[in-house]
């Protein structure tokens, strides 16, 4: 089933090239969404596909890249939206 996951992953989590990661890890699934920093200083994606897929993705996602400290990852299922066409990031 199609579902939306929404991601909110804190700590040092900007400047340390996250959303160019994100963006590498949603090139191997088929999933659609955006990823954006937070003035909070986090990071937020939004990311629609197939549950497993989606569960796969957060999997490898939640990690961070090498620079990253992640301290907490929020997740929110929700029912897709089919809003995206692509996986896409502000200002990469």
């Amino acid at each position: 089933m199609r579902q939306r996951l929404v991601m909110t992953i804190t700590g040092h989590v900007q400047g340390v090239q996250f959303r160019s990661f994100s963006m590498a890890v949603a090139a191997r699934y088929p999933v659609v969404g955006r990823v954006t920093n937070q003035s909070s200083g986090s990071v937020l994606i939004i990311a629609e596909g197939e549950d497993d897929v989606l569960r796969s993705f957060a999997g490898e996602v939640r990690l961070g890249p090498p620079r990253a400290i992640v301290k907490e990852v929020i997740i929110d299922w929700q029912v897709s939206k089919n809003t995206y066409h692509d996986f896409s990031a502000d200002g990469v």
